[in-house]
């Protein structure tokens, strides 16, 4: 169980680091008041959190530079572009809900038990801090 939930976590990492768009900050300047009704379209609900046209917009707008670094973008391209991040929006969720659930089966005694397994492993005169 614990072996599973490391590499778990491990993927989800990688994952991230793999799809920026979902993580990337957007600097207060460039966020745009939800005034016109378009922002406020829900494209679609995963595990009860809404990701709205908005969303979609800033996540594209931040990964859109590094697809496309000086050169145009077709709209094909860019429905492409959004398509795939709005599969990258779901999926980060998605795992999102997968290791939470995960995390609430780990028990603090399984964690226990690993910790003293390890240091069982320690070399004589190591100490585990």
């Amino acid at each position: 169980m614990f072996n599973f939930l490391k590499r778990m976590i491990m993927a989800s990492l990688f994952v991230a680091l793999l799809s920026p768009c979902s993580f990337a900050a957007v600097p207060k300047e460039a966020q745009k008041p939800a005034s016109s009704p378009s922002s406020e379209i829900v494209l679609v609900k995963v595990n009860g959190k809404t990701i709205t046209k908005e969303g979609l917009d800033n996540a594209t707008n931040n990964v859109l530079p590094q697809l496309a670094f000086h050169s145009f973008v077709s709209p094909d391209k860019l429905k492409s572009i959004r398509k795939q991040t709005l599969e990258n929006l779901i999926n980060n969720e998605l795992i999102y809900k997968l290791y939470k659930d995960a995390a609430q089966d780990i028990k603090e005694k399984e964690i226990d038990a690993k910790v003293e397994e390890l240091k069982k492993r320690l070399p004589p005169g190591e100490t585990f801090d």
